[in-house]
């Protein structure tokens, strides 16, 4: 999901060129998803605002990324938010594992 026409085509663009099957790309604000139901998708990957311009806006796209999710999601955060991620990923019921962390 994603509301930027130039967003969805690089990501089309990256799906065509790594020959990747059962990837759906949907153009819409996922503040307006929840005509979408739940657990429509296997897995969510996502880049979502990291929150310091529209604050807590990335907890809501990563709680309705859950919903949306049967299976997985995969969300990139700043590592300064991780505690918060952790404490919000319970409340949430979620279980929530660092896959890879970027020392610069």
């Amino acid at each position: 999901l994603d509301i930027d026409d130039d967003a969805l085509a690089t990501a089309k663009t990256n799906v065509d060129e790594f020959e990747l099957e059962n990837v759906q790309l949907l153009k819409a604000n996922i503040k307006d998803s929840e005509f979408f139901g739940d657990k429509i998708f296997d897995t969510v990957i996502m880049n979502p605002p990291f929150g310091t311009k529209d604050k807590g806006i990335d907890m809501e796209f990563l709680h309705r990324a859950l919903k949306l999710a049967s299976t997985s999601v995969y969300s990139l955060h700043k590592s300064s938010t991780r505690q918060h991620i952790k404490k919000k990923a319970a409340e949430w019921g979620a279980d929530m594992t660092v896959v890879a962390d970027s020392f610069v």
